[in-house]
C-alpha cells in the first residue's frame, strides 16, 4: 500500500515553519505563565496550611517558643504530646477478603483503586488493612529516592488499603482532620525525611509513636480545620481554571499546526 503526501513548495514550507514557530511559541508562552500561576497558587496553599497549623489563626495571639525548630513560635495556650497519646497502630487485616472496596494512597488523597489505571493486581488482598473513616495513612517506605510525593492521606470510606502502609487510628483529644493536617505540615515541608535521613529508607510506627504533635484547643482545632478546607476550595477552584485553560491552548495548538500543515489554512510570506 503507497499514500500520497503532498508537499508544497520550498517558499512555501519555508513560510509554514516560520509561522508555525511564532504562533506555537506565543502558545507555549502563555502555557508557561498559566503553569506559573499554577505552582504560585500551590506554593500559596502550602504556606496558609503551614501558618494556620503550626500558628493558629489569631494574629494578635501570644507566642512562646516551641523547641521544635521547624515549627518555631507557637501560641501561649498550644502544647505537645506524644504521638502515642493520639493514635494508635492499625494492625486489622482482611482475613478471608471480607473487605473489597480497594483503596490507595495518590498525590496525599486517599482514592479508590478503580479510579487509577489498571496495573498488575494480588491473588487476594489478604495482606491489606481495613480501614475506617478518619483513619490516616502514611507510605512510609522509599524515603531516599522519593523526595517529591505527598506521603499521607485521610481515609474518607471503609475500605482496604496495602498493609505496606502505616494506618494511625486517631484518639483522645485531637480531631482527626487536623491530625492530617498537621502530619501534613510535617509532610510538606519535607521534615518526615529528616527521620529517613542516612542509611534508612523507611519509617515505621516507632517513628510516628514519639513523635511530637501540636496541640490546640479543640475549638482552634475546628476552626484551624474549617479555615483550611474553605482555603483550599477557593484555591483549588482557581488551579482547576489554570489548568483547564492550559488545555485549551494545548488544543488550540495542535489545531493550528495541523490546519497550516494540511492547507486548510493558507500561509503567505
Amino acid at each position: 500500500m503507497s499514500y500520497k503526501i503532498p508537499v508544497p513548495s520550498i517558499k512555501e514550507q519555508n513560510a509554514i515553519v516560520s509561522y508555525l514557530d511564532t504562533a506555537t511559541e506565543k502558545i507555549d508562552a502563555a502555557i508557561a505563565q498559566q503553569q506559573k500561576m499554577i505552582d504560585l497558587l500551590n506554593e500559596r496553599k502550602q504556606i496558609i496550611i503551614n501558618r494556620a497549623v503550626t500558628k493558629g489563626l489569631n494574629p494578635n495571639a501570644k507566642m512562646k517558643d516551641s523547641g521544635v525548630e521547624w515549627i518555631g513560635e507557637i501560641p501561649d495556650g498550644w502544647f505537645f504530646l506524644p504521638g502515642k497519646s493520639l493514635y494508635h497502630e492499625n494492625k486489622v487485616k482482611n482475613k478471608n477478603n471480607e473487605e473489597t472496596n480497594v483503596l490507595s494512597l495518590s498525590y496525599g488523597k486517599i482514592i479508590r483503586k478503580k479510579e487509577l489505571v489498571e496495573g498488575l493486581q494480588p491473588e487476594n488482598y489478604n495482606s491489606y488493612q481495613i480501614v475506617e473513616p478518619n483513619y490516616i495513612i502514611i507510605r512510609c517506605t522509599d524515603l531516599q529516592n522519593d523526595h517529591t510525593s505527598l506521603r499521607i492521606g485521610l481515609v474518607k470510606e471503609r475500605g482496604i488499603i496495602t498493609g505496606a502502609y502505616l494506618g494511625l487510628i486517631p484518639h483522645g483529644n485531637i480531631i482527626p482532620s487536623y491530625l492530617h493536617l498537621f502530619l501534613h505540615v510535617f509532610d510538606i515541608t519535607k521534615e518526615i525525611y529528616r527521620y529517613g535521613s542516612g542509611t534508612r529508607q523507611s519509617l515505621n510506627w516507632v517513628d510516628f509513636k514519639n513523635l511530637p504533635i501540636l496541640i490546640p484547643s479543640p475549638e482552634e482545632q475546628e476552626s484551624i480545620c474549617k479555615y483550611v478546607n474553605d482555603i483550599e476550595a477557593k484555591i483549588n477552584k482557581q488551579v482547576f481554571i489554570a489548568s483547564n485553560q492550559i488545555s485549551l491552548l494545548q488544543e488550540r495548538k495542535q489545531i493550528i499546526i495541523n490546519e497550516v500543515v494540511t492547507g486548510k489554512v493558507k500561509v503567505t510570506n
